[in-house]
């Protein structure tokens, strides 16, 4: 694949997680009521295919998103990311298999297990930030950037507040109440 379709692909994984990441924080309810079961499987489902999209980027390096593929030049990227997350080598390892179980467990094969436990989400996302911030900077010592560079952060937080407005509507609709929207 030429870098140019590389460079587009992992960002629209990148762009699908964010979207996931909203949709799950903003369709969390309270328990109570029969509608709590839909709000359940809505939030449940954009959390499972965010898990999904961060392990392109990040879970098996056969995958052609896994970032040791799309910024394979940058001899510093897993150094930088994990300054930027503030992890250790050890705590990144622990924190990519629980994100790899999940996914294997819980969401791929779903093997019958006593309890499942959702991954803790901020270090997925910071680490999906700085993932698409690279790709940016590639795109852009390459001539291939955007006209404007785009912030990951700033998608998520206009997809949270897209999404919050219109799952207030819904969740009016349905009489359901809400969690906060933000963990």
């Amino acid at each position: 694949m030429d870098k140019w379709s590389l460079f587009a692909a992992a960002e629209r994984t990148c762009t699908s997680f964010a979207s996931k990441i909203a949709m799950t924080f903003t369709t969390q309810e309270e328990s109570r009521g029969v509608m709590n079961k839909f709000w359940r499987e809505v939030s449940q489902n954009a959390m499972d295919l965010a898990v999904l999209d961060w392990c392109h980027l990040f879970g098996n390096k056969r995958d052609e998103l896994h970032w040791t593929n799309v910024c394979s030049e940058d001899s510093t990227f897993k150094q930088r990311l994990l300054e930027t997350l503030g992890v250790s080598e050890e705590e990144w390892t622990h924190y990519w298999g629980q994100m790899r179980k999940y996914r294997d467990k819980d969401v791929a094969h779903l093997e019958v297990q006593k309890i499942s436990i959702r991954p803790a989400m901020a270090i997925a996302i910071k680490s999906t930030c700085f993932y698409f911030s690279e790709v940016q900077k590639a795109r852009a010592r390459l001539g291939i950037a955007h006209h404007r560079v785009l912030n990951l952060d700033d998608l998520l937080d206009s997809n949270l507040d897209k999404f919050n407005e219109q799952a207030a509507l819904a969740f009016a609709g349905t009489g359901t109440l809400r969690k906060s929207p933000f963990p």
